[in-house]
């Protein structure tokens, strides 16, 4: 499917999982031969965890290279230090830490939470000067004007 302009405004899902707000985890453990794995708790282990979260942030750059493509001939897509933005997909994409240990979530979560605005923007500006002109950077406008007000209604509607 592709589109002449798409837009991907929301397109941020984090990969991190919660202690206790996932009763169950999916993975391929490597050490059974990349075994699909549940784990369905009550006490999940931190391994499973961890690696059930690798998978979870996989999938998402997967599904954000997938948006970013749809566009024929333009795409907008709004980034920037978002709250809980340190696993997202598009935090992978454009500010991976330049060596991530093996717990590979948590060091982009680590390295994500370091960054200044100024850094962010940096990292930004490099990709869009390496991409020969097709990544363009731009500030989202200022509001204009008052927002919208219905009107006050007089008498009740029945």
């Amino acid at each position: 499917l592709e589109y002449p302009v798409t837009f991907c405004v929301f397109s941020w899902k984090g990969s991190d999982i919660k202690r206790g707000s996932e009763e169950q985890v999916f993975f391929h453990d490597p050490e059974r031969n990349l075994q699909l794995v549940r784990d369905l708790g009550p006490a999940i282990d931190d391994q499973h965890r961890r690696l059930a979260m690798e998978e979870k942030l996989g999938e998402n750059v997967r599904l954000l290279y997938v948006a970013l493509t749809r566009a024929k001939h333009r795409c907008y897509f709004v980034w920037g230090g978002i709250k809980g933005a340190s696993t997202y997909a598009s935090s992978w994409l454009f500010h991976r830490p330049a060596v991530a240990d093996p717990a590979v979530v948590a060091s982009l979560e680590a390295h994500f939470k370091s960054l200044s605005d100024e850094q962010m923007l940096a990292d930004l500006q490099s990709l869009s000067e390496k991409s020969g002109g097709a990544i363009h950077l731009s500030d989202l406008p200022e509001a204009a004007g008052e927002p919208y007000q219905p009107p006050a209604t007089t008498g009740s509607l029945k």
